[in-house]
């Protein structure tokens, strides 16, 4: 019993809400700009880009200086073995270079001689560095790269979410759009036809009129009335399922009221607003604009990284190591280096067959080129639904222009099939059959009108720019 007073205020804050943000028509730019301001998918896509912020962070991780220090000791039955330590700084560049400065000491009486030091100590300042294999690019430099075309990624992975849930929600308000006129229509045929009811069944009183026109039009109205409310019920359905996509400035849900108003079909001006040089600009612009080519792109560029590392791989390793000895003088550690005091050393080393690395290459081979077929195969989708979508808002509005006529045409039949039953030249069979294909011609052009928004909404998914469009 605790929850219903919560469950009664979380929709009682919604209804305020919905007061503040949703007007008595609730236009189709307002709704879009509103879902796009401030719907949780768009803010949770803002979140990519935090994302691909933060791999380009954790890359250069790999290049941050470290400090390092090293402890050893032995002591046993009173003779002190050694006692050993070392510590500096290090740092590897972006070059591939590695610096190291350090100071070491080593005392006792078991130490090896390779490893004395002078009573103070020993300063060390030097180099490390790759000859062969990693002179080009290494495993760090790699993942750097590839952590910062992931960050470009991330816009369009951005965008591809974005551009998903504005055609989601454009789709949703067109259809509970036309279901809103669509009951007009309805409302308007059951008061015609109650109005008719009417007057035959005072005709029928007065011996006017036969009993079967009153049924045939009570037919007729309970029909209309049986339509209206299964059109009321889809709009219902479709008033709070557009709710979801309603939120506040602060992230608190909206709600669409109930009797909410579409804007009226009839008073809108439907033309075609994308020319053909538009199309042609915009299947030009799709590897540079869509995001799904743009994700693409970006992971060929990925793999063409890691190619690149992969194919470095198949040289031997050979670094070298070079470094300068000092130690202190007197109050001025670390005293002054010297080119006749150093140490030096290189390493090698190679597979001897390199199957793992001619493999591992192969592999990212055939990556690139399943991503490479994939990215043809998805442009090619998209410049096929792109064009699909253009020639769809043509023929949509061609039907748009042609059911008005015959709208237009069967209003002029059914006034004049109500002046002749007035005159008792027509019957009500006549007047009923008329009205019924003007009805049914109206619900095809709102359907028309309908699926024509909606597909200017397709048409610039397609084109990967719906969330950049503010006129529709």
């Amino acid at each position: 019993m605790k929850r219903f007073p919560l469950i009664f205020l979380f929709f009682l804050n919604a209804i305020n809400l919905s007061s503040q943000v949703i007007a008595d028509t609730l236009l189709f730019e307002p709704f879009y700009n509103l879902v796009k301001k401030n719907h949780p998918v768009v803010k949770l896509a803002g979140l990519q880009l935090d994302r691909g912020s933060s791999a380009v962070m954790l890359a250069k991780g790999s290049f941050d200086p470290q400090a390092f220090s090293y402890l050893d000791n032995k002591f046993y039955s009173g003779k002190e073995y050694y006692n050993y330590a070392n510590g500096g700084i290090k740092a590897l560049t972006r070059t591939g270079i590695e610096f190291k400065t350090g100071y070491e000491n080593a005392q006792g009486n078991f130490i090896s001689p390779d490893e004395t030091t002078p009573e103070n100590g020993l300063w060390t300042a030097g180099f490390s560095m790759p000859v062969l294999q990693g002179l080009l690019i290494d495993r760090q430099r790699a993942a750097l790269r590839e952590a910062k075309i992931y960050r470009n990624s991330t816009q369009a992975e951005q965008n591809k979410i974005i551009n998903d849930l504005l055609l989601q929600a454009g789709n949703l308000y067109w259809e509970w759009a036309a279901l809103n006129n669509q009951l007009e229509v309805y409302n308007e045929a059951i008061r015609f036809s109650e109005t008719r009811f009417n007057g035959l069944k005072m005709s029928f009183a007065l011996g006017d009129r036969p009993a079967i026109d009153t049924v045939e039009t009570l037919i007729q109205l309970q029909n209309f009335r049986y339509s209206q409310n299964q059109t009321l019920l889809q709009l219902v359905q479709k008033t709070y399922e557009l709710s979801i996509f309603t939120w506040d400035e602060n992230g608190n849900p909206g709600l669409v009221p109930e009797n909410s108003k579409a804007p009226d079909f009839t008073n809108q001006v439907f033309r075609l607003s994308i020319t053909g040089d538009s199309l042609t600009n915009a299947m030009n612009a799709l590897n540079t604009v869509h995001p799904d080519l743009l994700i693409y792109n970006f992971k060929l560029q990925q793999l063409e990284v890691e190619k690149k590392w992969k194919t470095e791989k198949l040289k031997p390793k050979l670094n070298v190591r070079y470094n300068l000895l000092s130690y202190p003088t007197g109050n001025q550690p670390p005293g002054e280096f010297s080119t006749s005091n150093y140490k030096w050393g290189a390493e090698f080393g190679m597979p001897v067959f390199l199957r793992q690395e001619r493999a591992d290459l192969k592999f990212t081979k055939i990556k690139i080129n399943e991503t490479s077929l994939n990215n043809s195969l998805k442009q090619k989708e998209i410049s096929a639904k792109l064009m699909g979508n253009y020639r769809k808002c043509e023929y949509l509005l061609e039907q748009i222009i042609l059911m008005r006529n015959v709208v237009e045409n069967y209003k002029r039949m059914l006034d004049a099939e109500r002046r002749n039953f007035e005159a008792g030249e027509s019957s009500v069979f006549l007047v009923n059959s008329r009205e019924l294909a003007l009805v049914q011609a109206e619900l095809k052009l709102i359907e028309s009108e309908s699926k024509y928004k909606q597909a200017v909404l397709q048409y610039y998914h397609a084109a990967g720019t719906l969330n950049q469009q503010t006129k529709f």
